[in-house]
């Protein structure tokens, strides 16, 4: 038999957008059921009665939702397992989260700049280690998905500075008989803004 969920455990701050229970699976419910009960710093007698999914490393979802239990269920938790709590309560399930729900490659960049800007609060001695890793597959920092976000971003002003710079690009730019390579931008952590990051 599982322990109870008793409030033992710090509660940590996460920020989701709006979700739409109907289209979540068992696993990814509980994703948002655990984190909401460690956010809000509540045990919850329907927690325990659910399985956070079979183990499985290659899952990241049931491995998040274990360490999440663990978390809860460890009366004096190490500092790395709170680093790890932490990281998946601000930027593991809300990006998450976000691209289930807004998983049109418009949002791409939008994504990848949410997962930077919220990684931001961590240590110097794992973004050290974290943003080389982002920086091998910034695909979305790419001139083109930025300009693709800005094309479908909610302020006016934004749309129409994306149409000015691809009518300009189109006007400098090779007559369209080559091929550009792709190469995957270098990217700028410490940005405040999604225009800025690249």
């Amino acid at each position: 038999m599982r322990e109870a969920i008793t409030c033992c455990f710090n509660s940590i701050e996460c920020d989701f957008p709006v979700i739409d229970l109907t289209n979540l699976s068992c696993d990814q419910k509980y994703l948002l059921d655990i984190c909401t009960v460690i956010s809000f710093d509540a045990g919850s007698s329907e927690l325990e009665k659910r399985q956070p999914g079979t183990l499985n490393l290659a899952r990241w979802l049931t491995t998040t939702n274990r360490i999440l239990m663990l978390y809860i269920l460890t009366s004096n938790p190490s500092n790395e397992l709170i680093t790890l709590a932490a990281f998946i309560l601000r930027v593991y399930a809300p990006s998450y989260f976000r691209i289930k729900f807004h998983h049109s490659t418009k949002n791409g960049a939008r994504h990848l700049w949410h997962f930077i800007s919220s990684s931001r609060y961590l240590p110097k001695k794992y973004r050290d280690k974290f943003e080389p890793v982002i920086s091998r597959n910034a695909y979305f920092a790419s001139p083109e998905n930025i300009l693709l976000d800005m094309l479908t971003d909610e302020r006016c002003h934004i749309r129409t500075l994306a149409a000015r710079r691809i009518i300009k690009a189109r006007e400098i730019g090779p007559n369209g008989n080559c091929v550009r390579r792709f190469a995957i931008p270098a990217v700028n952590f410490r940005a405040t803004d999604l225009l800025r990051y690249h």
